[in-house]
């Protein structure tokens, strides 16, 4: 695999949507519509996969290509997992939270991902091996010990953190501060940039491969450490996900 190439494909395919997603999220939020999972679609979702889609399937016929709205396009491996708007319910209330996403999976092992913040037109990879970029600026995790750590949470309604009342207060009392987007993969892509020191989200599901995979090679190759809360692999089972460099992830994990 061409490394470099590959990025500069996809690098312009995503840049290519920015346009539209711009352009859409100017005008007043339409009627968003709710699926069967309680999660929310937009038309941008569909314009945006459809798109996306047309430029991995053009990567490499062997490869192939799942989108969260379309399901499989094509199979194929390794496989693209599409997320074309991670953070809907953001864009729908005209939140600036979201971003366009995808990796491309062997099994359950990332090699490379994407992640395109349309609204500050800002690029971001990571291939296996070859580190986490945002434009022309490796990432890194930071190394904050967890009284200083920044902690984002995904409070999902079927997790543990809404079920387990004294976890979030355990957790509150021993960051220096928590926050939540609602957005996973901007989530992940914070810890993996250092603008935040760790994530923790739980589902009592599993989340789909769309929506971690991305992240977790992001947080891999800018030198975290990204288990679920048994320690194990995130992608395997993944109703829960803690990210953090390798310090701080014990920490929190001992907390949970």
């Amino acid at each position: 695999m061409d490394v470099e190439a590959l990025i500069g494909e996809l690098r312009h395919a995503f840049r290519g949507v920015g346009d539209v997603a711009r352009e859409a999220f100017r005008r007043p939020p339409g009627k968003a519509r709710r699926k069967d999972d309680g999660t929310v679609v937009t038309a941008l979702d569909h314009e945006l996969e459809a798109r996306l889609s047309a430029a991995l399937l053009a990567l490499d016929d062997g490869w192939g290509v799942v989108g969260e709205e379309g399901g499989v396009l094509r199979a194929g491996s390794p496989t693209w997992h599409l997320d074309a708007l991670d953070g809907t319910l953001n864009f729908s209330r005209r939140l600036p939270l979201f971003v366009c996403q995808a990796a491309l999976v062997d099994g359950h092992e990332p090699l490379v991902a994407v992640m395109y913040d349309p609204l500050r037109d800002v690029f971001a990879w990571a291939a296996k091996g070859k580190g986490a970029w945002e434009d022309e600026t490796r990432l890194a995790v930071t190394r904050l010990p967890i009284e200083e750590a920044v902690l984002l949470v995904d409070i999902a309604r079927s997790g543990a953190l809404v079920h387990d009342r004294d976890l979030l207060p355990r957790l509150r009392r021993s960051v220096f501060r928590m926050r939540s987007f609602g957005c996973i993969g901007l989530h992940l892509l914070s810890v993996a940039a250092g603008r935040a020191d760790a994530f923790l989200g739980t589902r009592r599901g599993s989340s789909p491969l769309h929506d971690v995979a991305p992240g977790v090679l992001f947080i891999r190759e800018a030198g975290g450490l990204v288990t679920n809360l048994e320690g194990g692999d995130p992608l395997e089972d993944r109703r829960t996900l803690l990210a953090a460099h390798a310090d701080l992830h014990g920490g929190l994990r001992a907390l949970v």
